[in-house]
C-alpha cells in the first residue's frame, strides 16, 4: 500500500474507531474533501499530517499508540481501508461535502465550529463546512 494510502487508512481507523462503516466512510470523505480543496495539501498524507488537524497524530493521543500495535491484516484496519476505497470509488458522501468534524462527546465544541456551517451528525461526529 502506498504511503499516502497507509496514512489515510490509519487516520480513518484512529478518528472513526467505534463509529462503524458509515462513520469510517464519513471520515474518508472529509480527507478527500480536504485534498480536493487543497488548503491542507495535495496528497492524502499531507492532508492527514497537516499540523493540528487530526488529533490522532498527536504523540500523546492513545489512538496513535493503539494504531502502532496493529498488524497490517487487522480487521479494523481492513475496514478503514475499505471505507477509503469506497470513498475514492465514488460512494456517496454522507457528510455533504464537509471538511471539518468533531466528536459530540467533547465537553464543548471547538472554536472553529462557531464559524462553520453545520451539515450533519453521523454517529458521534458533527460535520461542518465553510469554516473560516
Amino acid at each position: 500500500m502506498a504511503y499516502s494510502l497507509q496514512i489515510a487508512t490509519a487516520t480513518i481507523y484512529m478518528e472513526a474507531s467505534g463509529e462503524g462503516p458509515q462513520g469510517e466512510l464519513a471520515v474518508a470523505h472529509v480527507l478527500l474533501n480536504r485534498q480536493a480543496d487543497g488548503r491542507w495539501g495535495k496528497t492524502l498524507a499531507q492532508v492527514c499530517l497537516a499540523p493540528e488537524q487530526f488529533s490522532c497524530w498527536n504523540t500523546t493521543d492513545p489512538n496513535r499508540r493503539r494504531m502502532a500495535a496493529l498488524g497490517n491484516d487487522d480487521p479494523a484496519l481492513l475496514s478503514a481501508n475499505a471505507a477509503l476505497g469506497a470513498a475514492q470509488g465514488g460512494a456517496a458522501d454522507p457528510t455533504r461535502g464537509a471538511t471539518h468534524y468533531y466528536s459530540a462527546k467533547m465537553p464543548s465544541p471547538p472554536e472553529w465550529a462557531g464559524s462553520g456551517r453545520f451539515l450533519v451528525q453521523i454517529g458521534n461526529h458533527r460535520f461542518y463546512d465553510q469554516v473560516a
